[in-house]
C-alpha cells in the first residue's frame, strides 16, 4: 500500500483518524475565541475526562491551597482556555493510546516529547510572539501527528526501522529518506493530515519545518518557537542523545532568547514543574526520569566543562583515569572506587582500583569486562554514549556526600560521552603518529604562526627534544639555538603570506651524533602549508645533504652570516648602481628592489642641491636627511653613502645605511611638550604660566587692552588625598585640568597648573564683568563635577597701570586666600 493510497483512502481515515470530538476540540483551541459551549458540552459527556482535569488543577503545578472538587470551580482556577487545552491533551492521548496499543505499539516516550515539545513552544512563544502562544502550543502537540498516524495506520511505509522506544526523535537522514520515499517529509504529511481533518491552515503552517533548526533565523516567529521546543525536547529528554547537546543547546537558546543564564533557568523550570503536572496527570511517569530536564543548567555546565579536561588527557587511558579520579575527589570526595575504561583499540577494558589510603592504580586489561577482577562486589554504574558501553563505576553508596548522587550520575553520563569522543580522535592520533614516527626524514607539524604542534622520532633526535619540551615552541627558535641554524627573513615572509604555498631554502648547521658532539652538515629546509588552515597545517621538512663541496658549503656559511648580521642591524641597508636603482634592499620583503632610491625616500624641505643619480657622483656625498612614505619601515632616516669596489664593470655603485630617526624625533617632540605642559593636567606647567603672564602683561600695556588673571585652589582635595590616597588625588587632577580645557577661551584664554592643587587662568582682551562670569564658571563646573566634595576658593583680579606680573599674580592669590577663609567653594575679588 503506497502513502497515497494511505492518505487517500476514506476508510484508513476514518479509522485512524482523531475522533470527532477530539477535532472540535482542536478547531476550537485553535481560534482566537473559543466556543466554551462546546467545551462544556463535551466533558459533560465525558465523566473520565472531567476527572482526569480535576487531576491537573490539583496538581503542583496550580499550587491551589484548596482542593477543587467540579469542572465550573476547575474553570475559574484554570482559566477557559487553559481548560480547553487540557481537555484535547486528555482526549488526544486517550485515543491514541488505544490505536496505537492495538497496533503493539507504546507510544508513552513520544507523548512525553510532544508534552514538554508543548509546553516549552507556548512559554517560548510568550516571549517571540505572545499573541500566538496558545497556538503554538497546539502546534508542538501535533507536529508529529502523521509518523504516529502511519504506525497505526500503515507501518511499513515507516523510513526507520530503528525506531527503538520512541518514534517522534529525528535520525540522521530520515527527512531525507522519507522525502525520497513518500515525496515528501513528516512535517509536510502532518501538514496534510490536518488539511485533511479540516483543522484551521495556521496550525499546518506553525509546524511546517519544525526539525528546521539551521535556517530557523528565515521562519516567522511561531515556527522559531515550535522549532526550538522541538529541539529543547529532544536533548532533554532523549538521554540516547548523550548530555553533550543539551548543553550546547542551552547556550543557543540564550543566544537566541537574548536571556541571563538565570532567567533561562526561570524558564526552564516553570516549563518543568508544568511538565511535571502533565506526566502526572496523564499517568506518563518511567523513563522521563531519566532525562535531563532533572537537573539544573549550572549542573550541567559544570559537568560538562569538567569532562571536557578528558579531550585534552595526553597519555592514554591511564591519564583519562587520573583525571577521572582527580575530578571525583574535588567535586565529590570519593577516593575509593573501581573504574573500568574501553581500550580505544578494541579488545577488552582495563581496570583501576583507587582506595584512600594508595590512591588511583592500574589494576588488569585489556580483558573482557567478564573476566575483570572487579575488587567491588556489586552493581555498577554503566558509562554509556548512546546505546553504546565505555566504561564502568563502582562505588560504595555510603562513600558519597549526602546530596551529590544526582550530581555524581549526571558527571559519570558526561563522562561516558567524552570518553566515546576521546577514543575517537586518540585511535586517530595514534595511527598517524605511527606512520609519522616511522619517516626516515626529519618532520614537524607547524601551526600558522611557525609554532610547533608535533614532531617525529628523527626530529626529536636532531633537535635534542622531546615532545613536550618542542611542542608550542617558534621552529625558528628551536633550530637556532639547538643546530645554530638560520632560517632568514624568507621564513618570515612565508609565515605572514599565507598564500604563499611552500618555502625552500639550504642552510648549514651543526648536526649532534650519539656522542652529542656537533659536526658541520647541510640541509634542505622544505615547508608545505596545506590547504586548509589551522594548527599543524604546515609540514616541514628537514633532509640532510652529503654532496657539497667544502666551497659550497663555505658559501652558505657566509651568506648566512651576512644575512643574520643585516637582520640583526636597526639600520636599513641598500645597495644601487650608478643610477640609484636598488640591487639589495633590507626592507621586509626585499620592498624597493629595482625601483630607484630617489623615489623612494623624500629629502627633508631643508635640503639643497640634486636629488638624483648626479647626487652619487659626488666624491664625498653628504649625510642627508629624508623620509621613507611607504610599508612598514616608513619614517624620517639619515641616509649615509659609502662607495663599494667595482663590480660587473660598473663604476659607481653605493652602499646606503639608513640610520632610523623617527625615535629621536619623537623624543624631542615628547622633550618640548614636556617643557610646556605639565604631565598630568596637560595644562600649560609653572615655567610656562610665568612667561605667559610676563608676555601677555607687556602686551596688554603696549595695547592698552584689559586682561585678567583667575587664581584658585581646591576645597576638600587634600581630605580627599589623605583618605582615598594619591591615585584618588590625580584622578581629581586631571578631571580639573578637563574642565580648565573645555570651559575656557581657546587662544584667548591660558589655563596653568600653578603646583600642587593651585591654578591660575590667564585672561586676555577682558573687563571686570567678563572677568567675573569666567570665575563664576569655573566655580560651577567644578562643583557640579565633584557633587559638591571638591569645590574652588578663587580670587580675582584685573591689570592696573603700575603693576607687574608679580604685583597681579600676589593680589589674586592674596584675594584666594581670602576666599580660602570664607568657607570656600567661592569667588573673590582682590581689594
Amino acid at each position: 500500500m503506497t502513502l497515497d493510497q494511505v492518505v487517500e483512502s476514506p476508510q484508513t481515515l476514518r479509522r485512524f483518524s482523531p475522533s470527532p470530538v477530539v477535532l472540535r476540540l482542536m478547531i476550537e483551541a485553535a481560534r482566537s475565541e473559543p466556543d466554551f459551549q462546546v467545551l462544556a458540552g463535551i466533558i459533560r459527556a465525558d465523566p473520565a475526562l472531567a476527572t482526569t482535569i480535576l487531576a491537573l488543577v490539583n496538581s503542583p503545578f496550580f499550587g491551589l491551597a484548596k482542593k477543587v472538587s467540579d469542572i465550573q470551580r476547575a474553570t475559574v482556577v484554570l482559566g477557559a482556555r487553559e481548560l480547553l487545552k487540557t481537555a484535547l491533551l486528555v482526549s488526544l492521548r486517550k485515543e491514541q493510546e488505544q490505536t496505537l496499543c492495538e497496533s503493539g505499539y507504546d507510544a508513552s516516550e513520544d507523548w512525553r516529547l510532544a508534552l514538554w515539545s508543548a509546553v516549552a513552544a507556548e512559554a517560548l512563544a510568550r516571549r517571540i510572539c505572545p499573541e500566538q502562544a496558545d497556538l503554538a502550543y497546539i502546534c508542538a502537540l501535533l507536529k508529529d501527528v502523521s509518523l504516529l498516524f502511519l504506525r497505526s495506520a500503515s507501518p511499513e511505509l515507516l523510513t526507520r526501522r530503528d525506531a527503538g522506544p520512541t518514534l517522534t526523535v529525528l535520525l540522521p537522514g530520515q527527512l531525507t529518506a522519507e522525502r525520497e520515499a513518500w515525496g515528501m517529509d513528516h512535517p509536510g504529511l502532518s501538514r496534510l493530515l490536518l488539511a485533511k481533518w479540516g483543522l484551521p491552515p495556521e496550525i499546518g503552517e506553525g509546524l511546517s519545518g519544525h526539525h528546521c533548526l539551521e535556517d530557523m533565523e528565515d521562519r516567522d516567529p511561531l515556527q522559531r518557537a515550535v522549532i526550538l521546543a522541538t529541539q529543547w525536547a529532544e536533548v532533554e529528554l532523549s538521554t540516547g542523545r548523550g548530555p553533550f547537546p543539551a548543553v550546547r543547546f542551552s547556550h543557543r537558546l540564550r543566544a537566541v532568547l537574548n536571556l541571563r543564564e538565570a532567567e533561562l533557568e526561570e524558564l526552564r523550570q516553570g516549563c518543568l514543574v508544568r511538565f511535571e503536572a502533565l506526566l502526572q496527570g496523564l499517568g506518563l511517569g518511567g523513563r522521563a526520569d531519566e532525562g535531563f530536564f532533572r537537573h539544573s543548567i549550572k549542573a550541567m555546565q559544570e559537568a560538562y566543562f569538567m569532562s571536557m579536561d578528558l579531550l585534552a588527557a595526553e597519555g592514554g587511558v591511564d591519564a583519562v583515569a587520573r583525571l577521572v579520579a582527580r575530578q571525583l575527589a574535588l567535586s565529590f570526595d570519593l577516593r575509593a572506587f573501581d573504574l573500568a575504561l574501553k581500550s580505544p583499540h578494541g579488545g577488552g577494558y582495563l581496570l583501576f582500583h583507587s582506595t584512600v589510603e594508595d590512591g588511583l592504580a592500574a589494576v588488569a586489561g585489556p580483558l573482557p569486562s567478564a573476566e575483570l577482577p572487579w575488587f567491588l562486589r556489586l552493581k555498577g554504574v554503566s558509562l554509556r554514549s548512546g546505546d553504546r558501553k565505555w566504561g564502568e563505576f563502582r562505588h560504595r553508596a555510603q562513600d558519597v556526600r549526602l546530596g551529590d548522587a544526582g550530581a555524581l550520575d549526571l558527571y559519570l553520563r558526561f563522562v561516558g560521552q567524552a570518553y566515546e569522543n576521546y577514543c575517537a580522535r586518540q585511535s586517530v592520533i595514534e595511527e598517524r603518529a605511527s606512520a609519522f614516527d616511522s619517516m626516515p626524514l626529519a618532520v614537524a607539524r607547524l601551526g600558522e604562526r611557525g609554532e610547533i604542534v608535533e614532531t617525529n622520532r628523527r626530529f626529536r633526535e636532531l633537535t635534542g627534544l622531546d615532545a613536550s619540551q618542542a611542542r608550542g615552541r617558534k621552529l625558528e627558535r628551536v633550530l637556532e639555538d639547538r643546530l645554530g641554524l638560520f632560517m632568514g627573513r624568507e621564513w618570515q615572509e612565508f609565515l605572514e603570506d599565507t598564500a604563499r604555498p611552500s618555502f625552500n631554502r639550504i642552510v648549514c648547521f651543526s648536526d649532534r651524533n650519539a656522542s652529542g658532539k656537533g659536526r658541520d652538515a647541510c640541509a634542505s629546509l622544505t615547508a608545505q602549508r596545506e590547504a586548509a588552515a589551522g594548527p599543524g597545517r604546515i609540514l616541514f621538512l628537514v633532509e640532510g645533504l652529503r654532496d657539497l663541496s667544502r666551497m659550497e658549503v663555505q658559501a652558505l656559511r657566509r651568506r648566512d652570516f651576512l644575512e643574520r648580521l643585516i637582520g640583526s642591524m636597526q639600520d636599513k641597508v641598500f645597495t644601487v648602481d650608478e643610477g640609484g636603482a636598488i640591487d639589495f634592499s633590507s626592507l621586509e620583503g626585499e620592498e624597493g628592489r629595482g625601483e630607484s632610491l630617489f623615489e623612494l625616500f623624500t629629502p627633508e624641505a631643508t635640503f639643497t642641491g640634486a636629488w638624483g643619480p648626479e647626487f652619487l657622483e659626488q666624491p664625498d656625498p653628504p649625510v642627508v636627511e629624508a623620509t621613507l612614505t611607504r610599508g612598514e619601515g616608513s619614517g624620517t632616516y639619515e641616509l649615509i653613502f659609502s662607495r663599494l669596489e667595482k663590480s660587473r664593470g660598473r663604476e659607481r655603485d653605493a652602499l646606503v645605511v639608513a640610520r632610523d630617526l623617527s625615535a629621536v624625533r619623537r623624543l624631542e617632540k615628547e622633550l618640548k611638550l614636556r617643557a610646556l605642559y605639565d604631565g598630568l593636567t596637560g595644562l600649560f606647567n609653572h615655567a610656562q604660566f610665568h612667561s605667559i603672564l610676563e608676555r601677555e602683561v607687556r602686551r596688554a600695556q603696549r595695547t592698552g587692552r584689559p586682561m585678567g588673571l583667575v587664581f584658585f585652589d581646591l576645597d576638600g582635595f587634600k581630605a580627599i588625598n589623605d583618605t582615598k590616597g594619591h591615585q584618588a588625588g590625580d584622578a581629581i587632577l586631571r578631571l580639573i585640568g578637563e574642565i580648565l580645557t573645555r570651559e575656557v577661551r581657546q587662544g584667548m584664554d591660558f589655563p596653568c597648573r600653578y603646583g600642587g592643587d593651585e591654578f591660575a587662568v590667564v585672561v586676555t582682551e577682558v573687563g571686570d564683568r567678563e572677568l567675573e562670569l569666567v570665575g563664576e564658571r569655573l566655580r560651577q563646573a567644578v562643583s557640579a563635577q565633584f557633587a559638591g566634595k571638591v569645590t574652588i576658593s578663587a580670587g580675582l583680579t584685573g591689570l592696573g597701570p603700575q603693576d607687574t606680573p608679580a604685583s597681579l599674580l600676589n593680589r589674586a592669590d592674596r584675594a584666594a586666600y581670602s576666599a580660602k577663609g570664607a568657607g570656600g567653594d567661592t569667588v573673590v575679588w582682590a581689594k
